[in-house]
């Protein structure tokens, strides 16, 4: 969608994009309030979050610096080169 010309393509890709990110970190905020219960003396919810805002801040971070990397191919090419990157990224995890 990225490579689209037309806005309404682009506008749906990022709202998909959105929906999708926030759906998941709704579901792991949700499933991590299940970790305390657990008969362990850690609170293993609360490390859970933790561990999570950290990951979430790098990742924050991480793109940003990534990005102004990029941003001197032009928006159609880095957008580009970051979807191939996360096709890679995928793949050499199986």
């Amino acid at each position: 969608m990225s490579t689209s010309t037309t806005l309404l393509l682009r506008l749906a890709g990022i709202s998909l994009a959105s929906f999708s990110s926030g759906l998941g970190e709704m579901t792991y905020l949700q499933l991590s309030t299940v970790y305390g219960s657990l008969d362990s003396p850690i609170d293993l919810g609360g490390v859970a979050v933790g561990w999570f805002a950290s990951g979430t801040g790098a990742a924050g971070l991480v793109g940003a610096g990534l990005w102004w990397v990029l941003r001197g191919l032009g928006v159609r090419v880095g957008l580009l080169i970051c979807s191939v990157r996360r096709v890679v990224l995928r793949c050499g995890q199986s």
